[in-house]
């Protein structure tokens, strides 16, 4: 029996990144050609290409497959929800909500799993995507005093972020603020 010596982990990565890869221009290659087939078709291709990462995350556990996954999919989710709505102002709405709600997602089941990567980062856009979504679903923006109040919330957004990663810093440094 002829027995070979195990791949060097630099190899084996890159051999996994290399079928990863394939795979991913596969689908999105597939998914455009569906696309020019099916006329109907492309308005899943942001959901297809979300799902199929979501797939890749599941087997390598890659954080870059999650992020690009709670991206595409949350997309996917908010074209297709705005295309089944009567009104043609809220597809805007849904899909700007999908949007925020994949980031959020990515920062939700990275937390779940506790993953190394769990950061903060996704909640940002996902919060300020989501607000957004809300005031075109409750049609802030076109209210005088919206000029005033949103600018303030995304403020406070900031305020808070910037707490959190103050307090972070200084629970590593024993809790020291001299």
């Amino acid at each position: 029996m002829d027995s070979q010596p195990p791949l060097p982990r630099s190899r084996q990565r890159s051999a996994r990144s290399a079928l990863i890869w394939g795979f991913i221009l596969i689908v999105v290659g597939g998914t455009a050609l569906a696309g020019q087939l099916w006329p109907d078709a492309e308005r899943y291709i942001p959901l297809a290409i979300g799902l199929v990462l979501l797939v890749i995350f599941g087997i390598s556990r890659s954080y870059l497959a999650l992020a690009g996954s709670g991206i595409m999919t949350g997309l996917g989710v908010g074209i297709l929800v705005g295309e089944a709505l009567p009104d043609v102002d809220a597809s805007g709405a849904a899909v700007t909500l999908g949007l925020g709600v994949g980031f959020i997602a990515v920062w939700a089941i990275s937390g779940l799993l506790n993953m190394k990567e769990h950061h903060l980062w996704p909640l940002i856009p996902g919060t300020i995507l989501c607000l957004v979504g809300v005031g075109l679903t409750l049609d802030l923006f076109s209210q005088d005093w919206s000029k005033y109040v949103i600018p303030a919330i995304v403020v406070g957004i900031g305020v808070v972020v910037m707490a959190v990663g103050y307090v972070r810093m200084n629970q590593g440094h024993g809790g020291s603020t001299a």
